[in-house]
């Protein structure tokens, strides 16, 4: 009995031409996992190493409240986070923001970009954490657009 909705919900979304697409990430990354989910690591070549990973969550509000919301998460969750700056997604402006924080920790400083949008009751969030010395990569931020970016609603 339990399969039965199931099945049709999956069939009605057959129908419609709807599927679940895997996230985008950039080149290079290898996917890792842990208890919180699943992301992707670049090691750099002096031994630092970039992360990227998108996450996508129930969410009723607006997409102002979404960057108020990770915002407070983001400097509540990493102690000696520095909020930098919240801007409009450049690839799509009105569509998507980014957060930028600079983050002093026991390893380092890095600098932690956080591209998200909010369609459809759900938000999706792409962070991507760097050594603060390096400089972004390009390739990240293609990916990013890739996952917020012109959003199937």
């Amino acid at each position: 009995m339990g399969l039965a909705p199931a099945f049709v919900a999956l069939a009605c979304c057959a129908a419609a031409g709807c599927s679940a697409r895997a996230p985008a990430f950039p080149p290079g990354y290898t996917q890792q996992r842990s208890a919180a989910g699943t992301f992707w690591v670049r090691t750099l070549p002096g031994g630092g190493r970039e992360t990227y990973r998108v996450q996508t969550r129930p969410f009723t509000g607006t997409l102002k409240d979404l960057a108020s919301s990770e915002t407070i998460d983001t400097v509540l969750r990493n102690k000696g986070a520095r909020y930098v700056s919240s801007d409009p997604f450049p690839a799509c402006p009105g569509e998507a923001g980014i957060l930028t924080f600079h983050i002093r920790g026991a390893t380092g400083s890095e600098i932690r970009e956080e591209a998200f949008t909010v369609f459809n009751q759900k938000s999706i969030a792409v962070t991507a954490t760097r050594p603060a010395t390096e400089p972004l990569d390009s390739a990240v931020r293609s990916a990013m657009g890739k996952n917020v970016c012109n959003v199937p609603l």
